[in-house]
């Protein structure tokens, strides 16, 4: 087993204690109507949205980082949850095609309200158990936003998945909205769908001076060379201008629901 083999399978080990100190994890799993293994997560309005993308393959994984990571585990999360965090579930990253930063999953959680968060993240204990996460993860990403209408995503085993977090071109700020726009009918037309777009959300990161992305962007596909294939459209192509001149940076990653076991 390979360098990178080892650190998905670790970072897949921290997912599931994560799921662990939460039993509504599993609840949100089931068959769909077709019968297919998936993974639904579903937002009220003015629920919080957040993805948590950890990251322990350079330095952390040893005995220490183990040590605290369980530390974490078994005190902010429960302090968490008594303010209504919830995990929903976790989806695991099977390729980054862009970008350096490279996790092992991104776990989708929810809380009540903004309002709620800040109240969480206010409190006198957070601070110094917030401060945990510097020494036992190499990066912790959290990526945060407010849901403004019902929003159910359905992860079906059977389907691929992508993400895309991206950071406009300040000159041009509106080019990739307008890409995006350009590309649907071809991007339909392969047998792909933007699922969820997640426009300026707040950020959280070991680097307090990091700046969030300005967009998050989740496509289902019907084939795993689906996005291959819609480079090789003229819908897609004549819009490629508008792609590059409206980015800054990018991170592009290939994502599998991690569908649990019913006991």
């Amino acid at each position: 087993m390979n360098i990178r083999n080892i650190a998905v399978l670790l970072c897949l080990v921290i997912t599931l204690i994560f799921a662990a100190n939460d039993a509504d994890a599993n609840d949100d799993s089931h068959k769909d109507k077709e019968g297919v293994n998936t993974l639904l997560v579903h937002f009220e309005p003015n629920q919080m949205l957040q993805l948590i993308a950890p990251l322990t393959d350079i330095s952390k994984n040893n005995e220490e980082g183990v040590k605290l990571r369980n530390q974490y585990y078994q005190t902010a999360i429960p302090l968490a949850q008594q303010y209504g965090f919830k995990n929903l579930g976790q989806l695991i990253v099977t390729e980054t095609i862009v970008g350096d930063f490279r996790p092992g999953a991104y776990v989708i959680g929810s809380w009540p309200s903004l309002k709620t968060f800040d109240e969480f993240a206010n409190l006198p204990e957070w601070a110094t158990l917030k401060a945990l996460r510097v020494e036992a993860w190499d990066e912790l990403k959290l990526f945060n936003a407010e849901i403004k209408a019902p929003l159910s995503l359905s992860f079906r085993e059977d389907k691929f998945y992508t993400v895309v977090f991206a950071w406009n071109n300040p000159q041009h700020p509106n080019n990739y909205s307008a890409y995006l726009e350009g590309i649907e009918p071809a991007l339909n037309r392969v047998g792909g769908r933007f699922m969820l777009k997640i426009k300026q959300p707040t950020m959280e990161s070991h680097d307090s001076n990091a700046v969030p992305p300005n967009q998050i962007t989740f496509v289902e596909w019907n084939t795993k060379n689906g996005f291959a294939t819609l480079q090789q459209q003229e819908g897609y192509k004549r819009f490629i201008a508008l792609r590059d001149s409206g980015l800054q940076k990018i991170e592009f990653h290939r994502l599998a629901p991690r569908i649990p076991e019913r006991s």
